[in-house]
């Protein structure tokens, strides 16, 4: 038998629905659709032999101390902290360095400015955990260079 097997599905929604509708059925969506769906998570076993479930905290961990590269892709490998979880990702979003209309430039950064600050208490409600004290300073320093 080759891997992988079974059915897929397109985004978080799509498997979402098909991991509901399958007893047994194993599936990869994002925290924040398991947790606002009911899924089963997985209780994974780290680098440091703990086995750690998924949450806001766990999740966090994986990033202490990690340095953020110059092209912001940031990958935590198999995270040192006994208490992170391992498969922990940023969301990513993509900006362009320059925009044409300066109304819908000044709309974004105000947008991704608000998220980095006074956003960030939402984040766990909504199944996020807001991004470490280094990375946000960076990601809001970029921010400051759009044009």
């Amino acid at each position: 038998m080759e891997w992988p097997v079974g059915t897929g599905a397109k985004g978080n929604p799509g498997v979402t629905a098909q991991v509901q509708q399958a007893e047994g059925s194993v599936g990869y969506v994002e925290y924040a659709y398991a947790k606002e769906n009911g899924l089963s998570m997985a209780a994974i076993e780290n680098k440091s032999g703990k086995i750690i479930a998924p949450s806001p905290e766990a999740g966090a961990l994986t990033f202490e101390g990690a340095e953020l590269p110059a092209d912001f892709a940031l990958q935590v490998a198999d995270p040192t902290d006994a208490g992170a979880y391992p498969i922990t990702s940023l969301t990513w979003l993509l900006l362009y360095p320059t925009y044409q209309d300066a109304a819908k430039k000044e709309a974004l950064t105000s947008v991704v400015n608000w998220a980095l600050t006074d956003g960030k208490k939402f984040s766990d409600e909504l199944g996020y955990i807001p991004l470490p004290g280094g990375v946000n300073s960076k990601v809001t320093e970029a921010v400051t260079k759009i044009q």
